[in-house]
This record gives C-alpha cells, structure tokens and sequence, in this order.
C-alpha cells in the first residue's frame, strides 16, 4: 500500500495553535495543496481530517479523479484547550508567563483543557495501524502537521522533541509505502517533501 500523508495548506486566520479551530484555507492554501499533489497518481482512496482546512480540498479533489473519501475524526488535530485559535499576540497578552512555559517545554502538558499528549499520540498511532491492515493500494490522507509529526515519532522512533528539527510546513507530504507480513505491516518512509515548492 502507498500512503501519502500530506498536510493542509496555509489558513486564513492567524492561530498560534491551530487544533480543534475549524479553520478554511486561504487562496495560497488552496495553490499549496494543488502543487503538492500535481505530480502524484490519483488514489483510490481518499482520508481526511473533517476539519475544513483538510476536508473541503479533499471532497473537492476527489470529486474530480472519482476517488473514494471519507472523512475521520481520528485524523484531527490535537485539542489545545483554552489556547485553541488564540493568535500569538492574544496569547502573549492573556498567558504570557504559562506561554513562556509552554515554549520552554512544549511536550510537557500544561494548556488549559488540551489533550493530553500521551492521548493524541494513541489515537493517531491505532488509527495508522487500522489503516495499514486495508485492501486498498493507493491512500491519500490529508491531515494535521501534529499529526505528520505523531507518525515520524511511532513509525520512526524520532523523539517528539527531535521532530520539529524537521521541517514539514503547509502542504508538506510524507510518502509511506507499507508491506504486509507474517508479523504485521512493515511500514518504510519513501520520501518527505517539506512544503509544496510550486506555490
């Protein structure tokens, strides 16, 4: 099976923490994602967060190869509580010190009300390991940076904190080829495409 695990584009607002926030994209949002798939074969199925960011690319896209699509809440990003859509300039105003905090150790849960990170990393890991046990060849799944970054962590073994050395900007895809076998599915990053260089 091919995975393309492709990020949504550029939003229109300007949250800091962009989780749960029903966020659309803006025009160069929508010209990222065009460009990250151009060159791709169409999929037979198609996954998406049902946040719009991801959701309304993904419906319309695959309205016009005629691929499958559903949309899965396993897929979204993680809650950032009471912190979710803030800008940073509203952050920095209402939770300057507890900002700091965060920033000094952002995998240490301590936002109002998030999800607990152990728990965004399980649902991501059991929605990955449902989806490698499909029939389907060919999957695209267009979902969350957090999430992109979630993968590389249980499929790679790369320290959460390691994961932000690695750029994966808006429409930043990562291509997982997996493997059936007699102990489960073996899964092997193919390639990683930081953001979507034609926009």
């Amino acid at each position: 099976m091919q995975i393309e695990v492709i990020r949504h584009g550029a939003c229109a607002d300007d949250a800091f923490l962009r989780g749960r926030t029903d966020s659309p994209l803006s025009d160069l949002g929508w010209r990222q994602m065009e460009a990250a798939v151009a060159n791709l074969p169409r999929p037979e199925w198609i996954i998406s967060s049902p946040l719009q960011r991801c959701a309304a690319f993904a419906d319309q896209f695959a309205a016009k190869t005629q691929s499958a699509f559903v949309t899965d809440c396993a897929w979204q990003e993680r809650d950032f509580g009471l912190w979710d859509g803030l800008s940073l300039s509203q952050l920095q105003h209402q939770e300057g010190s507890a900002l700091a905090a965060y920033l000094a150790e952002p995998f240490v849960d301590q936002i109002p009300q998030a999800e607990p990170l152990a728990d965004f990393s399980q649902r991501v890991e059991q929605a990955w390991n449902e989806l490698c046990h499909r029939t389907e060849t060919s999957v695209w799944l267009i979902t969350h940076g957090g999430v992109q970054r979630s993968l590389l962590h249980s499929l790679l073994g790369i320290p959460l904190e390691r994961s932000f050395h690695l750029q994966l900007g808006y429409a930043a895809r990562l291509s997982f080829v997996v493997t059936p076998t007699a102990s489960g599915p073996f899964c092997q990053l193919q390639a990683m495409v930081p953001f979507a260089g034609n926009a």
